[in-house]
């Protein structure tokens, strides 16, 4: 019988995550991202799509933000505290033109929301 080697697991981070976006009248504000991290390894996030910039801080101190295929990595080793600022701009998104009912529709993105207008497309009788 033949042994097989085990790999170690990787160094291990925990993190702890909490967002604030004030959503004012103008439309016109940044999404704040915090988190806490504390262990040693590489922390990998997943950068939201919708964003038109990103701002990052860690311990207070501006650094540029390490970016590969739609995620930012971070070095961490002890404990980190980081800010993340997504831009947020509306932007129009269309429907998928190969589902017949919504061909020509589009609704406008603002960050993580998605408005829509009722009544005119739908008609006069909505309930």
């Amino acid at each position: 019988m033949r042994a097989r080697s085990r790999k170690p697991f990787p160094p291990l981070v925990a993190a702890v995550a909490q967002t604030s976006t004030e959503y004012s009248a103008d439309l016109y504000t940044d999404s704040d991202f915090l988190l806490n991290a504390d262990g040693r390894g590489t922390l990998s996030l997943r950068l939201p799509a919708w964003r038109t910039f990103t701002q990052c801080e860690v311990d207070g101190k501006h650094v540029v933000l390490r970016e590969k295929d739609d995620y930012a990595y971070f070095e961490v080793a002890g404990s980190v505290h980081i800010k993340l600022v997504f831009g947020m701009r509306p932007r129009f998104v269309y429907a998928n033109e190969r589902v017949r009912a919504d061909s020509g529709r589009k609704a406008v993105e603002y960050g993580p929301l998605v408005m829509c207008a009722e009544q005119a497309d739908n008609g006069g009788e909505l309930f």
